[in-house]
């Protein structure tokens, strides 16, 4: 009998967008919203559960975040980072479904990621599951990423206070790449945001 695979996923957006001076989570591509855009993906694919880590500019993001159909999570200490997101989002997950064999993470600002990226790495779960599977991208591997629940203890880990990127690398003989140039846009500055609206 082939065990039941419970894939959890988490949408981190929680950052200040210092560099773009706005909230980029609300930036509008293609008639929506970035955030909404994610949420919407994440919908569509075979997840458990689902949650949005917001932090930063909480007072401009709570109306939205409020609205979307996922689970939401507050992280107050934002600004210590992205790992501090994930363990939110991570802790969020697992209190609605304690038996989690996975997670999917992936950025708000990744926005050129369709359903057939997610799908093919949900796909690459499937036939390794206790495999990291990482997008590969501009020589490195990042998110978006799976991690199989062996690896929730590190990610949960206080003392381990770093993002996936460096989970993934000192486990790199446990990690699966998958080809992703797309995930290598993310918006950052104006300058950014224009050349998406450009495409």
């Amino acid at each position: 009998m082939e065990e039941q695979i419970n894939i959890g996923g988490i949408i981190l957006a929680a950052g200040a967008s210092n560099r773009l001076g706005r909230a980029k989570q609300l930036l509008e591509y293609k008639g929506e919203t970035l955030i909404d855009r994610m949420v919407g993906l994440f919908s569509k694919l075979p997840l458990d559960e689902c949650c949005v880590v917001y932090g930063a500019r909480r007072a401009e993001m709570e109306p939205v975040i409020t609205q979307l159909s996922v689970s939401k999570a507050y992280n107050p200490d934002w600004s210590r980072g992205m790992a501090g997101s994930l363990q939110t989002g991570l802790e969020t997950l697992l209190a609605m479904d304690a038996n989690l064999s996975a997670i999917l993470i992936a950025l708000v600002d990744q926005p050129l990621l369709t359903i057939t990226h997610f799908s093919a790495m949900l796909e690459l779960h499937r036939v390794n599951p206790n495999s990291i599977i990482a997008a590969a991208y501009e020589d490195t591997q990042g998110v978006p990423a799976i991690f199989p629940s062996t690896f929730f203890p590190e990610l949960l880990s206080q003392k381990v206070a770093v993002g996936a990127k460096k989970i993934i690398k000192k486990y790199a003989d446990q990690v699966i790449s998958y080809y992703c140039p797309e995930a290598a846009f993310d918006i950052d500055t104006e300058a950014d945001y224009q050349r998406l609206l450009s495409l």
